[in-house]
């Protein structure tokens, strides 16, 4: 819209008036920027509608309803996530994917200049757990070395020596929203020993169990009857098997002592 104005006003002359050059003083700017330095900007992964009044008002709710958190509605499915101190906006990053209605809520860090149309949201971050590996490989190091070959690793979760729990590596990967969900991969052991791990998603809610994207549901998909006959059904290559099962998620929690409500959260499709 902002682009085929300015195209627009390119066709004819501005008046002395409009070329006038408003210039703001620079305090004004450091003070507008200074507000705005623990914030997050997000968006629904839909193309479907939704109620914003509804979002925030969950949002809220599901973030422990956090003194100073302002919520504005800056675009067509943008908002912009005002907290009130850098540690309630970083809780809020490290603890998602969030979703709203079954719906995932992309979230990037605010930066300077940041306008409506100029907000591209290409990566999301998930918490998985890679599953299958010989136990002597539980190890932090084998966890990164795996999760770069996955995206953008931004923390391995440490596994102490005291820690009883060995299942899985459980890492936390920004992994780019093109391209499908990877399902596992082969995972050559030193001397040329192969095994197959699978990777497990935390708060993987909907997408295509058909081609594998975040982007939209099955029912959605345009590859989904290709190749089918009438009064077929074709079987998927992907499905609910890679979110990983709620007794397993051990990561991130909240608040001391709230690990209940979370798990009604999950329950009701919130977290």
């Amino acid at each position: 819209m902002a682009d085929d104005m300015v195209e627009q006003l390119r066709k004819f002359s501005l008046t002395p008036e409009e070329e006038d050059d408003i210039v703001i003083d620079p305090s004004l700017r450091v003070r507008a920027v200074e507000a705005c330095s623990s914030s997050l900007v997000g968006k629904l992964l839909t193309k479907r509608g939704f109620g914003r009044a509804a979002l925030k008002d969950k949002m809220r709710k599901v973030w422990g309803s956090l003194a100073g958190l302002r919520i504005l509605d800056v675009g067509e499915n943008l908002f912009h996530f005002r907290f009130a101190n850098d540690m309630d906006m970083q809780r809020v990053l490290n603890g998602g994917p969030w979703c709203f209605d079954n719906l995932l809520l992309l979230l990037k860090r605010w930066e300077v200049g940041m306008k409506a149309d100029s907000v591209e949201f290409k990566d999301i971050e998930f918490w998985i757990q890679l599953w299958g590996l010989p136990f002597e490989c539980i190890t932090q190091e084998i966890g990164k070395a795996i999760g770069e070959r996955i995206g953008t690793v931004l923390e391995v979760h440490k596994i102490a020596e005291s820690n009883e729990w060995g299942r899985y590596i459980r890492i936390r990967v920004s992994i780019p929203l093109n391209r499908p969900l990877r399902r596992g991969g082969n995972v050559v052991l030193g001397e040329g020993d192969k095994c197959w791990v699978d990777y497990k998603y935390e708060r993987l809610l909907v997408f295509c169990h058909c081609c594998g994207m975040l982007d939209h549901e099955t029912r959605d998909c345009a590859e989904k009857n290709k190749g089918v006959g009438g009064g077929c059904s074709k079987e998927f290559a992907y499905g609910a098997w890679m979110n990983a099962s709620q007794s397993y998620r051990r990561g991130y929690r909240w608040k001391e002592g709230d690990l209940a409500s979370q798990k009604r959260g999950y329950n009701r499709g919130e977290g």
